[in-house]
C-alpha cells in the first residue's frame, strides 16, 4: 500500500483466470490444520472494538486524495460487516501549511473515507477476510501488513510490508499481491503479481496470507495466486518477514489509484470477518 509507482507497474505479472463466483458465506471457522487464534466478526453495531483497532487520520500516504477520519460515517459496523466508506466532502486540513508545495500540508481534502489499524501484532500464520471491494475509477481499497520494526528506527521499506489485497477500481478485473522489502544494495524491492480475477467488486470473496518462516503464499477464494520465498529479503540485516507485522484495512481514493470520479461516491468496502489462524503446532507452543 505504501508504494514506488514507477517501478511497480514495470514488476506487476499477469497470472491465471479466476472464477468470478461468490464464496458463500462462512459460518465455521475450523479449518484443517489451522486454529483460529483471534477474529473480528463485525457482530456489534456501531464503530469497531477500540480494544482491537484504532485509526489512521488525515492525509497519510502515496500523494491519496481522501482524507482518513473516525466518524461513522467514514467507518462503522451494521449488518455484521465493517463498513469503510469513501464520500465526497471538503474537509479542512489541519496541518494545513500556506504556501507549502507538500501535498499533506494542503488546506482542503476533497474527500473523507477510513483505513483501522489492528493493535495487536501478528507473525506467521494464515490471516483472511471475506470482504466486497469496491469498484470505480480512482479507488483503492486495500489489505495489507506492515512491519513493526517501523517503530524501531527501521522505516520502510527496510520494515517489510505485504498487501494481501489491493484493487484498482480503473483495472476491475484484476486484483494485487505485492511484497515490499530492503534489497542487498540498499534499495526497494517488491515482488508484485497482477491476478485476473473476472469480477471481483460484484460479490464477497475471501483474501488471505499463509505466512510461515520461509514463504508468504497469497489466495483468492483458498486458490493460490502467488507465493514469495522469504529468504530473498535477505540482505545482511535482520529479514523483516520473521518479525511482527500489524494489519490494516483501508479504502483510499486517488495516488496509485489513479484520477477520481466524483459521480461514483459514496461508495463502501465491505469487510464480513477478520481471522487469524496459526497451524496447530505452533498455536500450542
Amino acid at each position: 500500500m505504501i508504494c514506488n509507482q514507477s517501478i511497480l507497474f514495470a514488476a506487476i505479472l499477469g497470472l491465471g483466470v479466476f472464477g468470478t463466483a461468490a464464496t458463500e458465506a462462512v459460518e465455521i471457522r475450523e479449518r484443517d490444520g489451522w486454529d483460529l487464534v483471534w477474529a473480528d466478526e463485525f457482530n456489534t453495531p456501531g464503530q469497531p472494538d477500540p480494544e482491537e483497532w484504532t485509526y489512521d487520520r488525515g492525509l497519510r500516504r502515496n500523494q491519496e486524495s481522501q482524507f482518513y477520519t473516525d466518524k461513522p460515517e467514514n467507518c462503522r459496523i451494521e449488518d455484521g460487516k465493517l463498513i469503510l466508506e469513501a464520500r465526497r466532502e471538503r474537509v479542512k486540513n489541519p496541518n494545513f501549511v500556506p504556501g507549502s508545495s507538500n501535498w499533506k500540508e494542503a488546506e482542503f481534502a476533497e474527500y473523507t473515507s477510513a483505513c483501522v489499524v489492528a493493535k495487536r501484532d501478528f507473525l506467521y500464520g494464515r490471516l483472511e477476510i471475506r470482504a466486497k471491494i469496491p469498484a470505480g475509477k480512482g479507488t483503492w481499497p486495500a489489505f495489507w501488513l506492515l512491519g513493526k520494526s517501523g517503530y524501531a528506527g527501521k522505516w520502510w521499506p527496510e520494515c517489510g510490508e505485504i498487501d494481501i489485497l489491493e484493487y484498482l477500481g480503473k483495472d476491475p478485473s484484476n486484483i494485487i499481491n505485492d511484497v515490499h522489502y530492503k534489497g542487498s544494495d540498499g534499495k526497494h524491492k517488491h515482488a508484485a503479481r497482477r491476478i485476473s480475477a473476472g469480477a471481483p467488486s460484484e460479490d464477497f470473496h475471501i483474501y488471505a496470507l499463509e505466512w510461515d518462516e520461509t514463504e508468504l503464499r497469497f489466495y483468492y477464494d483458498d486458490r493460490m495466486t502467488s507465493k514469495f520465498t522469504i529468504a530473498e529479503a535477505d540482505s545482511g540485516d535482520e529479514n523483516p518477514f520473521r518479525h511482527p507485522f500489524e494489519l490494516r484495512l483501508n479504502f483510499a481514493l486517488g495516488g496509485w489509484g489513479g484520477t477520481v470520479d466524483p459521480q461514483i461516491l459514496p461508495l463502501r468496502y465491505e469487510i464480513d470477518y477478520v481471522r487469524h489462524y496459526q497451524k496447530k503446532n505452533q498455536a500450542a507452543e
